[in-house]
């Protein structure tokens, strides 16, 4: 899910906090430990801070990075094997072979449906899947999103491959949005069904760590739920 990164003319964005956090580590004042955790940290920060600035062109840059690791895969791998187009809970997990074929991770933190149109397309025809996987719509519903404008995309996204897809529902984190999932998966599971494709269910709160992104239990589930779909097709 998005975090929102606030930036002041002072200096108080991302590259302010990486500057802070060598200035600490230069110090000698901190333990190993402290030291693995706040890098780890800033890593993280400075990967988020890549993406959500990057609607203003720095997430271009990112998701051609993105592209090129994709791409080095399917050189070894070869075309037709699986693509996963999604945000970070498909970009956050180690995927392993699915349905007998190479998972090519086509993640992106952060990401809404609308954010992967033009990733995708480059994506799909750079990989020629043979199956591929649309897992989006956390963003959507947490950022707000109108519900006829987010089906609209998404059904745009899911048409840029001709083949049967597997798209994977959505979970929701707070109760009020429960509702506005439920619409929301009731439109990804009409459009599996238009595509011939076919409808899997998203993470539960009990296969999450943070009420969001699977655990390592959460992304077996996940993943065996995908398996079990490319039986269906």
């Amino acid at each position: 899910m998005k975090q929102i990164v606030h930036v002041s003319p002072r200096g108080c964005g991302p590259d302010h906090g990486i500057k802070a956090v060598k200035e600490a580590l230069l110090s000698g004042q901190m333990s190993s430990a402290a030291k693995i955790l706040i890098v780890a940290l800033a890593v993280s920060i400075a990967a988020s801070a890549g993406f959500l600035l990057g609607r203003h062109g720095r997430g271009d840059v990112y998701e051609q990075r993105r592209l090129g690791v994709m791409r080095a895969i399917v050189h070894q791998a070869g075309p037709g094997q699986m693509l996963l187009i999604g945000d970070s809970i498909v970009e956050m997990q180690a995927l392993p072979p699915l349905c007998g074929l190479t998972a090519i991770n086509g993640g992106i933190g952060g990401a809404r449906s609308t954010d992967l149109v033009a990733f995708a397309t480059s994506a799909i025809t750079m990989a020629r899947p043979s199956r591929v996987v649309f897992a989006v719509g956390v963003n959507d519903l947490y950022q707000g999103t109108d519900l006829d404008a987010w089906a609209a995309r998404t059904t745009e996204l899911a048409g840029l491959w001709p083949g049967k897809p597997i798209i994977i529902g959505i979970t929701s984190l707070k109760a009020r949005d429960h509702a506005t999932a439920d619409r929301m998966n009731d439109m990804l599971r009409h459009l599996a069904k238009t595509r011939g494709g076919v409808f899997v269910t998203g993470l539960t709160p009990q296969e999450t760590y943070d009420g969001v992104h699977p655990s390592l239990a959460g992304a077996k589930a996940w993943q065996s739920r995908v398996e079990a779909a490319c039986g269906q097709l």
